[in-house]
């Protein structure tokens, strides 16, 4: 049986600084990568992954990677993986000396071992569409974060804006929700919600928001730092108005010791290294 067409693949980083660089499926390292394994029916999807190294001293808290397709018909297309640890616990997604695999089947990422028909449809899916409809592919790390907030790379695609609105909203949403007596909580999580549902052209006329989810998806494909924030802020105030509706009864407590023990770092440009 024949294998399928390949496009033409490079694999860069834009990001200015030694220890980091995106590995090609054809580097020595990589393999090395899949530290429990790989499922061999990954095999066809290997060539438009990419895996990060970061070999300095510091843990990156967030990146992105684009995937630059240029197709037959002359269009091109920049499909993207965007990974941000800044929220929730603040866990690193790369850490200081190690390598994390980056592809657009996210399965490959968490746990390469595991294999399912449904992982099978879709490798098969974007591996056909590679091979039928593009012929330049350009899989590029554009930015990398730190945990000071700090990032490196061109950030073309403007992620950074992205990450940065994303802990804006986490931090306002949870002071206002601390700050506010228990009778106002959910007055308040609806207002700072209604700025993101206004945008999203979602009138709920009494009838029970979108889920939280939704704004997730909304602002990773935002246009702008203001149009992010308004869908981070309606997707940080609609999950924690659901976690209340059901009762949990350490949700507060939860908000109180992220802001306790947290540092929201302000995202932005590194110039050069910094020691």
């Amino acid at each position: 049986m024949s294998q399928p067409r390949q496009p033409r693949i490079q694999v860069s980083s834009t990001a200015e600084t030694d220890g980091i660089q995106l590995l090609s499926w054809a580097h020595p390292l990589f393999d090395l990568a899949f530290k429990g394994g790989r499922a061999d029916g990954y095999g066809p999807v290997l060539p438009y992954t990419g895996v990060i190294e970061n070999n300095t001293e510091e843990p990156i808290m967030a990146f992105s990677v684009i995937w630059y397709s240029w197709y037959t018909d002359g269009s091109m297309r920049r499909p993207a993986r965007s990974v941000n640890g800044f929220s929730g616990l603040g866990k690193p997604v790369v850490a200081a000396h190690s390598t994390q695999v980056v592809s657009l089947i996210t399965a490959l990422e968490a746990d390469a071992s595991r294999w399912s028909p449904s992982i099978g449809a879709a490798v098969d899916s974007l591996v056909g569409s590679f091979s039928r409809d593009v012929v330049d592919l350009n899989i590029v790390l554009d930015a990398a974060a730190f945990r000071d907030g700090g990032f490196v790379g061109a950030d073309n695609e403007k992620w950074s804006q992205r990450w940065r609105a994303n802990i804006d909203a986490e931090r306002e949403v949870f002071t206002a929700v601390t700050e506010a007596s228990e009778a106002d909580r959910a007055s308040v999580l609806q207002g700072l919600a209604a700025p993101g549902l206004t945008r999203a052209r979602v009138f709920t006329g009494g009838r029970p928001s979108p889920h939280f989810s939704e704004f997730g998806v909304r602002a990773d494909r935002a246009d702008s730092y203001e149009e992010c924030l308004d869908f981070e802020r309606a997707y940080f105030a609609l999950a924690v108005l659901d976690e209340l509706g059901q009762g949990r009864a350490d949700t507060m407590d939860k908000i109180r010791s992220a802001l306790r023990s947290k540092v929201y770092p302000v995202i932005r440009k590194r110039k050069e290294r910094e020691k």
